[in-house]
């Protein structure tokens, strides 16, 4: 599925071999599906700790790359644009917020 993302028009702005391993990592993370996104994966996600293996360059991307492959992994799944509306919308909230807390 990664390999599917970059090739297409929402990943092409990311350069794949800085990227791969953080999709990787928030495609397993939450439910594992990495096709189904929720507002409270988005939260969780953004809270989590996990991630902190990265770059802070890489890390400070979270945010575009779920924008970015969030709307890419719904609608292969046939996810209706509510619900990835929702999701998107948990990411903006997030970030005006305190930031994101992944790279801290």
């Amino acid at each position: 599925m990664a390999d599917e993302f970059f090739a297409c028009e929402a990943g092409a702005g990311f350069d794949r071999r800085d990227h791969l391993l953080l999709l990787t990592d928030l495609m397993e993370s939450g439910t594992r599906d990495p096709l189904r996104w929720s507002a409270r994966r988005v939260e969780h996600v953004l809270e989590s700790s996990t991630l902190h293996d990265h770059s802070l360059k890489v890390l400070l991307e979270v945010p575009a790359l779920l924008r970015a492959f969030i709307p890419f992994a719904h609608q292969r799944s046939g996810i209706r644009d509510g619900l990835t509306a929702e999701a998107l919308a948990a990411l903006d909230e997030s970030q005006m917020g305190d930031g994101l807390s992944v790279a801290g």
